[in-house]
Parts: C-alpha cells; structure tokens; sequence
C-alpha cells in the first residue's frame, strides 16, 4: 500500500512533469492556485491537500480517489470486518457536529452556518421519524 505523498510521485513522474510543471498544468485546466512547494510537501507527507484538491489531481491523473490515496481494493477486501453499525449514533455523531463552530466540508466544498443549519433540522426530523418507526414495528 502506497502513501498519498509517494502515489502522487509515481503518478508526476509517470507523465513525466516535474513539480513546477504539474502546478502549472493543474493551474491552467483546473484554475487552482498550486504551485511547486505545495506539491513538494504534499509528496513528502510535509502537508496534506484539501479533499478539493485531492479530487483534482484524482481527475487530472484519471484514477480513482482510493488509488490515489494509495488504498488497494485486493487489500481493502482483506480488512476485518466492522462490527454492527448503530444508525441512531452515527446520525447522532453528524448532528453534533452540526452543531459544533467546527469548520464542516461536503464533498469538499466548506458549509457555512445556514446549510449546517437546515441540514442539523433535517437530521432531528430524520432521527425523529426513524423512531416513530422503529416504535411502531416492535
């Protein structure tokens, strides 16, 4: 299993560009702001990208996130399985977080204070519904 840092080296050396170079690329396609010193401390684990950032070099590479994060799915199927998921908790662990002044990504993009809002409401009447059911079927 590859590190990120050591998987997106294989892949900037693979197409041949140098740190600079893949900045560059990335700047132009992609309208990032990147530039050689970030991807030098991203490949030597000094610093690690934004999932928005991640998500990029993903596409710019053409693979996938897990092969990016340097996960292999032969390994990933080796993995002892999980014990028994509690919903109720999981639910219960997002809607503190929700209501929390920590900063929250979706799908990489910062969620500010109205979306966490109307997503904490629509996790309260989800947790509440779920009960009502779960109530009713026993």
């Amino acid at each position: 299993m590859y590190s990120f840092g050591e998987k997106l080296r294989e892949l900037r050396t693979k197409t041949e560009l140098s740190q600079g170079e893949l900045a560059k690329v990335l700047n132009t396609e992609y309208g990032t702001s990147m530039n050689k010193g970030m991807i030098s401390k991203w490949e030597n684990e000094r610093e690690e990208p934004r999932m928005d950032t991640i998500r990029i070099l993903a596409a710019f590479f053409n693979v996938t996130l897990d092969e990016l994060m340097g996960l292999n799915i032969d390994e990933t199927n080796d993995l002892p399985k999980e014990s028994p998921v509690d919903i109720a908790d999981e639910l219960e662990k997002l809607i503190n977080h929700l209501k929390s002044d920590e900063v929250l990504y979706f799908q990489g993009l910062d969620m500010n204070k109205n979306i966490k809002d109307t997503l904490k409401v629509s996790l309260d009447n989800l947790m509440l519904l779920t009960k009502q059911i779960t109530n009713s079927s026993e």
